[in-house]
């Protein structure tokens, strides 16, 4: 861990209540017991019955958060709004990291382009590509959302992702992106937790961590239950399409974040069916490693990200391929041990260390540069 001196101004998709434990969240409340951090949450409309202005906290963690929910008016992801909320929301956060910060140097992280390039005051400028921006353009606002991510590349000191193709495509034009997966919050994930009461015992429990959206290829998921009647398969997610029923499929619906392990480690293997398309390609499944993390083998179909992982993530494509990648790993379980080996090497606490790194490598010629960034918001 690093005592370079700097405050951090994370530009966040998700709320800081831990609700989506995202890997901004992730960065920021880590990131926070180290040096101040201002974490930016999405904002809320002026029409949306909350009391007006800008809210600022500390976060309750005993870390050094402090949390901005800023205010936008309304339709502010609007294209025609759009640029209106993005300078108010940029003079919110800059009134509020003067408040909160001291003269360090301050380093703006942009987890999402959905805000895009905020003009507040800062010595580096780091863009970590969470996803793929075709998958975030599906809420919306396609064509505006790629020019912020294009133009978050090109003026970024610091561009990362968390996929080898999210890097190449962070590196057109420039060439420097950076590799930095998702990571897991390994104590959390490897302490030891109870059995869920709803997990019946004596027959395998092949479960899958995660939201049931457009990503999740439902169909071969039905095809690997119809195929294996004796295996429960457990659903632990949000549900937010139509899933058919199988008398040996558990949809529990959403967990909050402090219930996930014991599910997590009650599992025998844990599985990423994905749909096999090119956004799930770029993804970097952050349920993947906190399976390891719970001791429990891994399923999944290929996923680039997940290579470096080893022989603990087996892969497969399609469902024959996948059914008998989970007989193997039902007849030859991977060790708890080897899995959360694995998982501790990749947590969150190492992710955070690296962008710290490359932070700090930046400051010397990135507040050279500062001037010249800021003429072009």
């Amino acid at each position: 861990m690093s005592n370079t001196p700097w405050s951090a101004i994370v530009v966040a998709a998700v709320p800081y209540d831990g609700s989506l434990p995202l890997g901004c969240w992730q960065l920021a409340r880590i990131l926070g017991r180290r040096r101040p951090v201002l974490f930016v949450e999405p904002p809320h409309s002026l029409l949306s019955g909350r009391p007006e202005g800008p809210a600022l906290r500390a976060a309750a963690d005993g870390s050094m958060v402090h949390v901005l929910t800023p205010v936008a008016p309304p339709a502010y992801n609007r294209p025609m709004v759009a640029p209106f909320a993005d300078r108010a929301i940029s003079r919110q956060v800059r009134r509020a990291a003067d408040r909160v910060f001291d003269g360090a140097p301050r380093a703006l992280l942009v987890c999402t382009p959905r805000r895009g390039y905020l003009n507040v005051s800062d010595d580096v400028l780091l863009y970590w590509q969470r996803d793929a921006v075709e998958l975030m353009a599906r809420s919306g606002g396609a064509r505006r959302l790629d020019r912020q991510h294009r133009r978050l590349i090109r003026h970024a000191d610091i561009v990362t992702g968390v996929s080898p193709e999210l890097v190449d495509e962070g590196s057109i034009g420039r060439g420097d992106a950076v590799l930095v997966p998702n990571g897991c919050d390994f104590d959390h994930f490897s302490t030891p937790q109870p059995r869920p009461a709803q997990l019946p015992t004596g027959r395998p429990v092949i479960g899958f961590a995660g939201g049931v959206s457009d990503r999740l290829d439902v169909d071969l998921l039905l095809a690997l239950a119809d195929e294996r009647p004796q295996w429960l398969f457990a659903v632990v997610g949000e549900i937010v399409r139509d899933v058919p029923e199988r008398e040996n499929l558990l949809l529990t619906g959403r967990r909050p974040y402090e219930e996930l392990p014991a599910w997590l480690q009650a599992f025998d293997v844990g599985i990423v069916p994905y749909v096999e398309d090119l956004k799930n390609r770029h993804s970097h499944p952050l349920k993947a490693l906190e399976y390891l993390a719970a001791g429990t083998p891994t399923v999944s179909v290929p996923i680039a990200a997940l290579e470096p992982l080893g022989n603990v993530v087996h892969m497969a494509s399609g469902r024959d391929a996948f059914l008998a990648a989970l007989d193997d790993v039902l007849a030859n379980p991977d060790a708890a041990a080897e899995c959360q080996a694995v998982a501790k090497a990749n947590s969150w606490s190492a992710r955070v260390s690296v962008l710290e790194s490359l932070v700090e490598a930046a400051i010397p010629t990135a507040r050279r540069h500062r001037s010249r960034r800021e003429s072009n918001k």
